[in-house]
């Protein structure tokens, strides 16, 4: 069984928190791999306020969309650790594919060159 962990967490929009904590909408990547390893791959998603999708004026589904009273990286990776532990599998293309249920995969719609 292959269980997912968090290698980390980052945001290209800042480098500590946003002006507004409880008014934003941030794109955030996690790097995820396998337990006992330090290779992983990337997912997006965003993380957002009740206030910062209002203003941005959001309507819409919720996939790789992270919905936080107040953002902090406490709260984002305690919500990314609640989903790895759903997500273990027999393979790791079998836990990708459960993490994309709810996060953009790099490599998501992927087809190999003429294949």
């Amino acid at each position: 069984m292959i269980f997912p962990r968090l290698l980390g967490l980052d945001s290209a929009d800042f480098v500590e928190l946003p002006p507004d904590p409880s008014c934003c909408l941030v794109a955030v990547t996690a790097r995820i791999g396998p337990a006992g390893g330090d290779a992983g791959d990337y997912f997006q998603f965003m993380v957002g306020t009740p206030a910062g999708l209002e203003k941005e004026g959001f309507t819409g589904w919720g996939k790789a969309l992270l919905v936080v009273p107040e953002f902090s990286w406490a709260a984002v990776e305690r919500a990314v650790e609640r989903l790895l532990a759903q997500c273990a599998a027999p393979s790791w293309q079998e836990v990708a594919a459960a993490l994309g249920q709810y996060l953009m995969w790099e490599f998501q719609n992927y087809r190999p060159a003429g294949g």
